[in-house]
């Protein structure tokens, strides 16, 4: 069974049972592109009660819950039931004056044993990171999640209302493009040959807003957020005007 089967199969254990029992369930974190491709089930299956969370807005690792009847607003139940929900935080804050990185509060996870599935975004601050992961791996990492190499950390559990993302330093760019198609403005965001930013497409390594998109002539909106795995994310802030040969102009902002 090849891994794009098996993850819609064990989601969709997950909304049986979530039938059934008339209960919560989720599936553990996923990436962008699992992400994409439990969404595209759940519009061929016509699911209406599921939806993905992440723990706070903007989030890249999400998992997909699904939810029963008797829930109107699901986020707002979980609001007044944090206990309730699939998803909790902590902050570990460091005990000493190293700088530690993303890297480094990973690398210390899955010290610990646990699958990256286990846990979601690493937010990280000027001497603290704050880390989404599933309540059930809550108990474990209040525990044992003491050290992040050299460095002593002291951790805690925090609100989901709490999380601290970092300041993302943006850089605009304003350039030309044939037209508003995906390849183009992938290959302006990215500063790539149109060729290699079409290949990056057909690969699947391009998402528009958390969605992947594998057609290199798919059009382009304003407000769109392109993410191309590897090199980052942008948003297209402005398309339109036209230069006096024709091409189009497009100011975009990179997350750098």
């Amino acid at each position: 069974m090849d891994e794009l089967r098996l993850l819609i199969n064990r989601a969709a254990d997950k909304y049986r049972a979530s039938c059934v029992y008339y209960m919560f369930t989720n599936t553990p974190f996923l990436d962008l592109a699992q992400q994409s491709a439990l969404d595209a089930w759940i519009k061929r299956e016509k699911i209406a009660r599921a939806f993905f969370f992440g723990g706070y807005e903007d989030a890249e690792r999400r998992v997909l819950c699904f939810y029963p009847g008797y829930i109107e607003d699901p986020l707002e139940y979980f609001s007044q039931n944090p206990s309730e929900s699939p998803v909790a935080a902590i902050r570990a804050t460091v005990r000493s004056d190293d700088r530690l990185t993303h890297r480094d509060y990973l690398g210390a996870l899955m010290g610990l044993g646990m699958r990256r599935e286990s846990f979601g975004d690493i937010l990280v601050n000027e001497g603290y990171a704050d880390i989404v992961l599933l309540r059930d791996s809550l108990p474990l990492v209040l525990r044992d999640f003491s050290k992040a190499g050299r460095a002593p950390l002291e951790c805690k559990e925090i609100a989901l209302s709490e999380l601290c993302p970092p300041p993302q330093a943006m850089r605009e760019i304003r350039d030309t493009v044939a037209s508003p198609r995906l390849d183009a403005i992938v290959g302006a965001a990215f500063s790539l040959p149109r060729g290699k930013a079409a290949e990056a497409v057909e690969r699947g390594l391009v998402f528009i807003n958390n969605r992947l998109c594998e057609k290199p002539d798919a059009p382009v909106a304003e407000g769109d957020r392109i993410t191309l795995r590897g090199m980052g994310r942008s948003l297209i802030k402005e398309l339109g005007g036209a230069s006096r040969s024709g091409r189009m102009f497009v100011t975009i902002l990179r997350w750098l």
